[in-house]
């Protein structure tokens, strides 16, 4: 599974997003924050008051680090990080926080969908993609190119045949042929 994560100021001061795979999705949500931390893509909050404020991007709903990823998030949600600051125990007018999420909130019916078709993709398209303008799907065409690959390795595993990267390993493992009984402990290619 995998959840983008908005984070404020990036190196170049403006805001990022990232890709955070999450394995486990039994881990709780306060895990992305602390790979956010890892990543030094976040500094690590004070912990006087301090803490991290998740809101899932495509409704604004705030989302509890205890929560556990896979209950709460899909594969591909979009979640905006904040910092939510204290001073003496009291908490801040969150309204610096708040409208850091409200305007990088992204509403279902705003953001216009695209369809990737393998062939038509430009750059100001992956901008707007990365900056959640757009919302991403595969064209039909591109369903049937997939569905096509997907039957081409079928067909070779049927035959026995071995080829690199679909029945042996990988890179220095590559002279190492899997048995097809073994095959369903590789990655899928596409599921």
């Amino acid at each position: 599974m995998r959840i983008f994560a908005k984070v404020p100021g990036g190196e170049n001061g403006k805001d990022e997003t990232l890709v955070v795979a999450c394995t486990d999705p039994s881990r709780p949500l306060s895990s992305i924050v602390e790979e956010l931390i890892a990543r030094n893509a976040i500094r690590e909050a004070s912990g006087i008051g301090e803490k991290y404020l998740l809101r899932l991007a495509e409704n604004g709903a705030i989302l509890y680090e205890e929560s556990r990823i896979g209950d709460v998030l899909k594969d591909g949600d979009l979640v905006v990080v904040a910092l939510q600051e204290a001073i003496s125990g009291e908490k801040v007018d969150r309204h610096q926080t708040n409208r850091y999420i409200t305007e990088n909130l992204i509403r279902t019916s705003e953001a216009e969908w695209i369809a990737l078709d393998g062939h038509s993709l430009s750059v100001e398209d992956l901008v707007k993609i990365g900056k959640g303008k757009y919302r991403v799907k595969l064209s039909e065409e591109a369903k049937v190119a997939v569905g096509k690959a997907r039957k081409v390795v079928d067909d070779i595993v049927a035959s026995g045949k071995v080829v690199y990267g679909i029945n042996t390993g990988f890179g220095r493992f590559a002279n190492i042929v899997i048995s097809h009984s073994q095959l369903d402990i590789l990655p899928p290619l596409c599921s």
